[in-house]
């Protein structure tokens, strides 16, 4: 039986209004740049008032953040994988160094606008996208930020991603095509839309999001110089700028920057859920059971994978577990433990019969009159 996935809000942050893109560092940690740039293919407004750089972690249900302000807007953000910092690409040409308690550590001059970073996967690699001269430059840099070297493309890049083997990076760029680069020279080019908005590696699955039409596609880059086309969805969908995998490369997430869809993908080109929401999404990012997307504001939701309760346990009539006391003359299970012991609406606690409340939990939780270990047994005929 196949698993079914529900989505549900964890937290909402809300930042200054203007452009976003993130990155998740963990299931906890976000860092968030923001722009009120006019020149961003996203901005939906003339007025410019600077750019934000954040840095959100939600720990036992509270948020610590930092910010940090710029004259100009932030329109990328990246973490490294292996040291505790965090980058942003800024219009001012610059990209910003930080550690991860807000503390500036250098700037890198870039010279013109930064509009995508992306870290490799063990951290050796860094690559940076930049306004260049009649279209976009894509820089390569060691993790010192020494240059290495560079390809240029026909128009702005908004998205990079490495794989695993740090030494090919996909390129989306507003030329239309998606690119895979491998030192010093392009061994793959496609002309998949008017503009390619982003592109995601997992193994050796790249998909791939664009604009004019909107879709959502995916290769198999087995062979990187030749990759296989195994899907595309177009149905619904505007202008895509989210798009992230699971950790384990099976599912993959999309969000359409126009209409505001969102929707999982499996690996086999099944859409699995899809649902939108009242405002475009302009980034996506997924680790471990936390997506990150941005909207209007920063939205994390987390992924709850479930199947028919038959598949993994077998309904119980008596469970020995421990209690928490409270003063209630009722008991309290976690939805785990209530389907472990088949929905029942009351139950003997020691042998005493008390009704039933349930709360979400995938753990073992009770709560009665009772304090300690505690023997839960189903009721017959009540």
């Amino acid at each position: 039986m196949e698993e079914e996935i529900n989505i549900k809000t964890s937290w909402i942050f809300t930042p200054e209004r203007g452009t976003y893109s993130l990155a998740l560092r963990d299931s906890r940690t976000v860092a968030l740049a923001v722009s009120s740039s006019s020149a961003h293919p996203l901005a939906s407004s003339e007025e410019e008032f600077g750019g934000f750089a954040y840095l959100l972690t939600r720990v036992d249900g509270r948020i610590t953040s930092w910010r940090y302000d710029s004259p100009q807007g932030f329109n990328c953000a990246a973490f490294d994988p292996v040291d505790e910092r965090v980058i942003f690409g800024n219009d001012d040409g610059n990209v910003y160094i930080f550690d991860l308690d807000g503390t500036l550590i250098t700037t890198i001059k870039f010279g013109t606008p930064v509009y995508s970073c992306a870290f490799s996967p063990h951290g050796n690699r860094v690559a940076i996208a930049t306004e260049g001269e009649g279209g976009g430059k894509v820089s390569i840099l060691d993790k010192n930020f020494e240059h290495l070297w560079e390809f240029l493309t026909d128009d702005n890049v908004w998205g990079l991603s490495w794989h695993v083997d740090e030494e090919m990076l996909a390129v989306a760029s507003h030329d239309g095509n998606v690119y895979i680069l491998k030192k010093p020279t392009a061994i793959w080019k496609e002309e998949v839309a008017e503009a390619v908005n982003k592109v995601k590696w997992c193994g050796n699955k790249l998909a791939v999001a664009t604009f004019k039409p909107g879709k959502v596609l995916l290769y198999d880059t087995k062979d990187p110089r030749n990759p296989t086309l195994l899907w595309e969805i177009e149905e619904g969908l505007n202008n895509v700028w989210g798009l992230s995998f699971n950790d384990d490369c099976t599912l993959l997430a999309y969000g359409d920057a126009s209409n505001g869809k969102f929707g999982l993908i499996g690996i086999d080109g099944n859409e699995i859920i899809s649902q939108k929401y009242k405002e475009g999404i302009q980034s996506l990012d997924w680790k471990g059971a936390k997506i990150a997307l941005a909207t209007e504001r920063l939205k994390v939701l987390s992924v709850l994978k479930c199947g028919p309760i038959s598949s993994y346990i077998t309904k119980l009539e008596l469970v020995t577990t421990l209690s928490e006391k409270w003063d209630r003359d009722e008991v309290e299970l976690s939805s785990l433990l209530h389907t472990i012991l088949g929905r029942p609406e009351w139950l003997y606690v020691n042998g005493k019969l008390l009704k039933v409340s349930v709360v979400e939990g995938n753990h073992l939780y009770v709560k009665s009159p009772m304090e300690g270990e505690v023997e839960l047994k189903t009721p017959r005929g009540i």
